[in-house]
């Protein structure tokens, strides 16, 4: 409305009086979400859940005063010009706010784009609806249970994880190693020689008892 566009500034306060509790409301539930992962027993998403959290919140930080600082640039040195490598820093003349004032003055009605048009006649009318609301809330109840009896059986790694097939020769060897030779950081390794190929090893001349 005309009280609006009344100036730049009362459309930003407009703008952001809106968008900005709405921001705030997502960015918490967000951050909420990110915070649980605390409760984890596995490190690295703990960590991960942290620093998604810490994200966020500076993100909102960012989007109510970087964004917005960006914003009123834009608006008075690029919104209006032609060309996308304009870089004139002269203001723009005339703005995009004084366009839409001489638009509303004049009786024209305000030019909608085909995105805020698809959300204002198709979104909308199906989220207000009471029925599809209690669809989606069911279908999302079902999804948070299955995913909390899926997160609750995750459980730390207890042994490394085995590079080759469990029945090839070498993992075999690295297994007993790992599982069945318990050692210290003092004792020395225990050594195991592996010899396979297409035929019997050739133990001719060979004494384990007395040579081994």
């Amino acid at each position: 409305g005309p009280d609006v566009l009344s100036s730049f500034e009362t459309r930003m306060s407009w703008v952001y009086r809106r968008s900005g509790s709405a921001m705030l409301l997502t960015s918490i539930t967000t951050c909420c979400a990110f915070l649980v992962t605390i409760s984890f027993p596995i490190v690295g998403i703990r960590s991960f859940g942290i620093f998604a959290a810490f994200v966020i919140i500076f993100d909102y930080f960012l989007v109510m005063s970087l964004f917005c600082t960006a914003t009123i640039i834009y608006h008075n040195h690029f919104e209006t010009k032609a060309g996308c490598c304009n870089c004139s820093c002269r203001k723009c003349d005339p703005t995009s706010t004084e366009i839409a004032k001489k638009k509303d003055e004049d009786g024209e009605e305000p030019t909608v784009d085909p995105i805020s048009r698809f959300f204002e006649e198709k979104v909308t009318p199906f989220m207000l609806s009471g029925r599809n609301r209690i669809i989606i809330g069911v279908v999302l109840l079902i999804w948070v249970i299955i995913s909390i009896i899926f997160v609750s059986r995750l459980q730390p790694t207890t042994n490394a994880e085995e590079f080759l097939d469990e029945n090839h020769p070498l993992q075999i060897g690295a297994t007993i190693l790992d599982r069945e030779f318990e050692k210290t950081e003092q004792d020395a390794p225990s050594k195991i020689y592996l010899t396979w190929g297409l035929e019997d090893a050739n133990r001719k001349g060979v004494n384990q008892l007395f040579d081994p």
